[in-house]
């Protein structure tokens, strides 16, 4: 899970995929869904298949994980 600096916004535009947050319930999010994220909070995007997804962040956010 990964912090940042910034709000980060997560659309998902077809498939599902949930929102892993430390110390706080996982988001679900379907298509057509969007969740914010706020700044500093550790997350992690997880899908159990392929989804299509619109991540915004600034392009200066540094990416964890794979």
């Amino acid at each position: 899970m990964a912090p940042h600096d910034e709000d980060e916004l997560s659309l998902c535009r077809d498939g599902g995929f949930r929102v892993e947050l430390e110390g706080r319930e996982p988001v679900t999010l379907s298509k057509g869904e969007l969740f914010v994220v706020p700044r500093g909070v550790r997350h992690r995007l997880v899908a159990e298949r392929p989804v299509h997804a619109l991540m915004l962040e600034r392009p200066e956010t540094e990416q964890y994980g794979n």
